[in-house]
């Protein structure tokens, strides 16, 4: 969240780092931490990150949501 310092609110730090600690339990998959973060790089208008990879996969290459299901019960 280093990027982000200076800019995000107090809340949306406590919000995230309650996320990641789901996320290191199982309880959710990374697509949520990955569209939290897409958000913030739109939002905050950083530019050089909208350009990864991560956060703007080529539109015409499938998805791999391998984790999508992690976490979840029947």
């Amino acid at each position: 969240m280093t990027i982000f310092k200076n800019t995000l609110r107090l809340r949306e730090k406590e919000y995230t780092l309650g996320l990641l600690g789901q996320y290191r339990q199982g309880r959710i998959p990374l697509l949520v931490l990955q569209s939290l973060l897409t958000s913030w790089t739109l939002k905050y208008e950083k530019e050089y990150l909208q350009g990864q990879t991560c956060f703007n996969p080529d539109p015409g290459e499938p998805f791999a949501l391998a984790d999508s299901g992690k976490g979840s019960k029947p």
